[in-house]
């Protein structure tokens, strides 16, 4: 065979090949790319607030030998300021935190003016909400929570400054309910402001100076909160 010849045959089979290397990919199987991966953690949020206390009328009984001996409805609490945190998560419309929240000293004062205590109070809450929609990145909730309270109290005593009882601290049940609107400003982070209405159970002093089975018991604490917090989801 002739050189030309040879040569016109060998490119006329390099063409050929090359022309059919494209339907030949076709068939070939290539590996799937990976699946996108769900973005873990993306619901989780921290929140921390600050915020105004009033407790209602708060009335009281003094107690002897574990038995209420006299009731005295002139008791009440000062309001007060609170801070707390918090880290939940977010189920679109649904939401669900726990809650720490302190509540600084407030003064009690009872027996028409005669007695005088202080009073702080801890609460945790473990809260669900629900979020009723969404307009121009406003959100209105309405919620609850249930949990606890540990209450303290301290230097009790009378119109003439002498002690009266010795401070006392005790856990009771709390509960709460709460409305609010969230107001997203940046794509992770939104500003809540709310209201809460919260129950706290009862504080009770300790035994009197004589150490007598003697003690001021309230009776259920409860208070209305306005409260301005920020939540951050976490990535």
């Amino acid at each position: 065979m002739k050189p030309a010849t040879l040569f016109a045959l060998v490119l006329a089979i390099g063409v050929a090949a090359v022309s059919e290397a494209p339907a030949a990919d076709v068939g070939i199987a290539r590996p799937a790319p990976p699946p996108m991966l769900e973005e873990y953690g993306s619901g989780w949020y921290l929140r921390g607030d600050v915020g105004w206390t009033g407790y209602t009328n708060v009335s009281a009984d003094y107690v002897i030998g574990g038995l209420a001996s006299a009731h005295d409805s002139s008791a009440k609490l000062e309001d007060t300021w609170s801070i707390g945190a918090g880290y939940g998560y977010n189920f679109d419309w649904f939401r669900a935190d726990v809650t720490a929240d302190y509540r600084a000293n407030a003064q009690f004062t009872g027996i028409m003016g005669e007695l005088f205590g202080e009073l702080t109070t801890w609460s945790t809450l473990l809260n669900g909400y629900f979020d009723l929609g969404t307009w121009s990145g406003i959100t209105p909730y309405v919620g609850a929570g249930i949990g606890a309270a540990y209450h303290e109290t301290r230097k009790w005593h009378d119109l003439y400054g002498d002690p009266v009882f010795a401070g006392g601290s005790n856990w009771e049940l709390a509960w709460a309910v709460m409305a609010g609107l969230a107001i997203q400003f940046t794509p992770k982070a939104s500003l809540d402001v709310g209201y809460r209405y919260v129950d706290l159970g009862k504080a009770e002093s300790g035994l009197d100076a004589d150490f007598n089975a003697i003690k001021v018991k309230t009776d259920n604490i409860s208070a209305h909160e306005v409260r301005v917090g920020i939540r951050y989801t976490i990535d």
